[in-house]
């Protein structure tokens, strides 16, 4: 007797079937794998377009509100000097 298992026929065709659907579902897998990578790309691309606009609006509106705060400023300075400096008339 020896020790290594034998297989019949049926048994070597059962297994070189399942190896074979293996590697397709492995295929398969692999292919949503890639096209998720894809998607994920493309999803890193917009969100940096995304992050530069806003960068570009944040800019934008920190010097809006510069000119805003001088406008103010600048008008409570005039009122005061209408109110305080200026004499009575």
């Amino acid at each position: 007797m020896s020790d290594t298992p034998t297989c019949d026929p049926t048994q070597l065709d059962r297994i070189e079937q399942l190896l074979r659907e293996g590697n397709a579902l492995q295929a398969e897998a692999l292919a949503a794998q890639q096209s998720l990578v894809e998607a994920q790309r493309a999803n890193l691309e917009k969100a940096g377009l995304i992050n530069d606009q806003a960068l570009q609006m944040q800019k934008q509106g920190n010097w809006v509100t510069v000119a805003i705060i001088v406008v103010v400023l600048g008008m409570v300075a005039y009122m005061s000097y209408l109110l305080f400096a200026k004499p009575f008339a």
